[in-house]
């Protein structure tokens, strides 16, 4: 009798949650008639819901929280055409397409497109609802977000996000993998802390591949660490310099503990002004290692050019260690006000600086800077007369040792008004 009673139990728990399709509520799916109240029926009815394969036109939908810990699975999507698979696609007009409300979390959304037509503003928008799962979404062409989420725990796994003006903006500690985000204006934005980021190719944007920002002076950014990641251009058509990576915290609230490795960063040629690949301001504990970055190097010219490696502005305790870093054409490393405690260890600079009369490959401007250079190799296969390693305001803040420097310049090191400064300890 009990195992009896527990397959019944099981059965209707089965039935009650079994998955239902929207065209059983009269959905169409024709691209032309408005689905919206069949759909909403749908979720509402407090079960998984499936999408068979059609393009669903619809006005902004909302996820209740009756819809929390179920699924909204289609009949998968194509990158380049937004009418094969199931496609939702915004209705002109409409806000979102899908918003959730308060307390509804832990929904998994899959093998879909989401389509805005550039005249809808977010594809997602989870302001409310955490623990979202994503896997082999695409999302795109929207007017300010593809997804928007203020509530964290995302799990995002084999999407596409393109021409949205943000692709995605995550809180806290969610994880992105195996993802591609191109296109808009800013790729990922992240707005608070304990995400990890892998795995994922972004590029095509036109202000920052990648911005860290908190959302603001209550909310912490640390924690956050990104490895295996392509970051590819920055379309900047502009003579303002862009940058491919942005971090920001403001007067309260620092970003800190961002770790940043076995990554590959490129400066694309077809750009048409200068970009640099890493912004600080207001940030504590960056560790930048095992990295592979390529600048613009002979390609450039006095228009578009590769910067700056990293710029930075009351930034302490950065990590700088074992990157290659080539064809940087003015500074690499630019340590600016209030700039503290770095270390720059085990690097490869490789045909850095020289363009614009910017010759110094580091270039400290902090007086009291408290960093070391250590065991890096200055390397210039250009041969160029005028490139050195250090310039700063104040040598006695430095320890600069252990350095091989190859370069035809005899000069190591300048202070701020270019007279030299004897250096030991390094190899030629």
């Amino acid at each position: 009798m009990k195992q009896f009673l527990k397959i019944l139990f099981l059965l209707l728990f089965s039935i009650g949650f079994a998955q239902v399709s929207v065209k059983e509520f009269g959905a169409v799916g024709d691209g032309v008639t408005n689905d919206t109240k069949a759909i909403q029926k749908a979720l509402n009815a407090g079960k998984p819901i499936k999408f068979e394969q059609g393009v669903y036109l619809v006005d902004e939908l909302t996820v209740p929280y009756s819809f929390k810990g179920l699924s909204i699975e289609g009949s998968g999507y194509n990158h380049w055409h937004d009418n094969v698979g199931t496609v939702l696609k915004a209705n002109k007009g409409a806000a979102s397409i899908l918003k959730f409300v308060d307390g509804c979390d832990w929904v998994k959304i899959s093998n879909l497109r989401l389509e805005g037509g550039a005249s809808c503003s977010i594809g997602i928008n989870a302001e409310y609802g955490g623990s979202i799962m994503l896997d082999n979404i695409g999302i795109y062409n929207f007017t300010a977000f593809g997804l928007k989420s203020q509530q964290g725990l995302l799990r995002i796994n084999n999407c596409f996000f393109g021409n949205n003006k943000v692709g995605l903006q995550l809180y806290s500690d969610s994880t992105i993998t195996n993802t591609e985000i191109s296109g808009g204006s800013v790729g990922l934005f992240i707005r608070a802390g304990g995400n990890r980021v892998n795995n994922i190719w972004i590029n095509g944007t036109t202000e920052n591949l990648i911005r860290l920002e908190p959302l603001n002076e209550s909310v912490g950014l640390q924690n956050t660490a990104f490895s295996n990641i392509y970051i590819g251009e920055v379309k900047n058509n502009t003579n303002a310099e862009k940058y491919q990576f942005y971090i920001k915290g403001n007067g309260i609230k620092r970003v800190q503990q961002v770790q940043i490795s076995n990554s590959f960063f490129v400066h694309a040629t077809d750009t048409k002004g200068s970009n640099s690949f890493f912004y600080l301001e207001n940030a504590d504990e960056i560790i930048i290692s095992n990295n592979n970055f390529l600048g613009e190097h002979v390609y450039s010219n006095r228009q578009k050019f590769t910067k700056n490696l990293v710029k930075s502005l009351n930034s302490n305790n950065i990590k700088i260690n074992s990157n290659i870093i080539k064809g940087i054409n003015e500074n690499a490393l630019v340590l600016g006000s209030k700039s503290y405690d770095w270390s720059i260890l085990n690097n490869d600079f490789i045909d850095c600086a020289g363009q614009n009369n910017i010759n110094s490959i580091i270039d400290i401007q902090t007086k009291d800077a408290r960093t070391m250079v250590l065991n890096n190799r200055f390397i210039d296969y250009r041969q160029n007369m005028d490139v050195l390693a250090l310039k700063t305001v104040n040598i006695n803040s430095i320890t600069f040792n252990q350095n091989y420097i190859y370069y035809p310049n005899s000069k190591i090191a300048v202070d701020e008004n270019l007279n030299t400064i004897n250096l030991n300890g390094n190899y030629r």
